[in-house]
């Protein structure tokens, strides 16, 4: 090949590669993908000052990397948890009371953010900050660190839970309410105050480290206390499903909070500070659940009230994510019909104009399901109350 071949070659593969619709990762295959990034690997000897060829390298780099991790994502089910137990090292556990009790806040909405339940009618509330697929997955996480520390290092198979009836969670939210311990967000001494966490009942403790194996992301030490910090700030006043055993049989009952509760409490530590700019290269943190919020989470995830999540999920597109958790993870039916409306309230969707809309819905949500296989197939129509969405579950 020579240096005119080789220029011809990428005005071709750059023209292809412009010409593609957003999100570009999603109009061709895999295999396309790579047989264009070998072409442009091939000619680098010939252009290797070439600024749109290393661009052009970089960009299809990462859709490769992206679409290698999303034919890794495959759905749990029971069955292939027994077939192979030490998949279960690779999942976390997902709790069906927050996947269920909080909608989608988007950075647009100003906060207080409120919505009605459509179950009871209810007012609900949250304040100070947005909810997104990264704090859903910071739950699962935490879920599943929770589990394995009350199991000593296996996740329970007996359910054991904090509350018997309503009543008693009623009481509960009244003792923290009136008892509260400010220590743990005003001392500058973080020691006493750690030595209160581990006193409580619910607490765990993980770094940076464990976090990344966790939930297979590669975000750096700010990222992730970032976003530990901005889900403890938000107070939430809603209405939770909690999973009461009565008789040994057990049914969901919903409980209407009468105060705004935090997630946990949480304390961080600086592990690893380098030594020449004084940036934060790991943390460590205390996470306690004595709230009443926490503890009706760690409540449904002692009953067993949660879903197997692998930990690959995680790269799924975020609406993708929360839809896939609201409306298909904590049921066993096969297939589904959705309006519109309603996926795109959970979402916190906004754009009027309806063809984009369905777009957004087909190219960020169901599309990527069906690429990873969590659907098997999707279609829509429309009806007397909207347009609908008939989606057949690959159980």
């Amino acid at each position: 090949m020579k240096k005119n071949s080789a220029i011809q070659l990428l005005d071709e593969i750059n023209g292809a590669y412009q010409d593609l619709k957003i999100p570009k990762y999603r109009q061709i295959d895999l295999k396309q993908w790579k047989e264009y990034l070998d072409k442009l690997q091939d000619i680098k000897q010939f252009l290797s000052d070439d600024k749109t060829l290393k661009n052009l390298i970089n960009a299809i780099s990462q859709i490769v990397s992206k679409l290698e991790n999303l034919k890794k994502i495959r759905p749990i089910n029971e069955a292939t948890k027994l077939e192979n137990k030490d998949r279960t090292l690779l999942m976390n556990t997902s709790e069906r009371g927050v996947n269920k009790a909080i909608p989608c806040i988007s950075a647009k909405n100003k906060a207080p953010f409120f919505w009605i339940d459509e179950s009871t009618g209810g007012k609900c509330e949250i304040n100070n900050g947005q909810w997104g697929a990264k704090n859903s997955m910071l739950l699962d996480i935490l879920g599943y660190m929770l589990l394995m520390k009350e199991g000593v290092d296996i996740i329970p198979k007996i359910q054991t839970p904090i509350f018997n009836d309503i009543k008693k969670i009623k009481t509960r939210e009244s003792e923290l309410e009136n008892g509260k311990d400010e220590l743990l967000f005003t001392t500058s001494d973080v020691n006493p105050a750690i030595e209160i966490i581990k006193q409580r009942k619910y607490y765990v403790h993980f770094d940076d480290k464990d976090f990344r194996e966790l939930t297979s992301k590669k975000m750096n030490s700010n990222s992730i206390f970032d976003l530990i910090h901005k889900t403890f700030l938000m107070d939430f006043k809603i209405i939770y499903p909690v999973r009461i055993i009565e008789n040994k049989k057990s049914r969901e009952q919903l409980y209407t909070m009468t105060v705004f509760s935090k997630l946990f409490e949480l304390i961080s530590i600086d592990k690893k500070v380098r030594d020449f700019d004084n940036a934060i290269r790991c943390r460590e943190y205390y996470i306690s659940f004595n709230t009443i919020l926490g503890e009706l989470f760690v409540h449904n995830l002692k009953t067993l009230n949660f879903d197997w999540i692998h930990r690959d999920f995680y790269q799924l597109p975020d609406s993708a994510q929360i839809f896939y958790k609201r409306f298909i993870l904590n049921h066993n039916f096969s297939s589904l019909s959705i309006g519109l409306s309603k996926i795109s309230n959970w979402l916190d969707l906004s754009d009027k104009n309806i063809t984009n809309l369905v777009s957004t819905v087909e190219s960020n949500i169901l599309k990527p399901l069906k690429e990873c296989k969590f659907i098997e197939e999707y279609s829509k129509k429309n009806g007397q109350n909207g347009l609908k969405f008939n989606i057949k579950i690959n159980r």
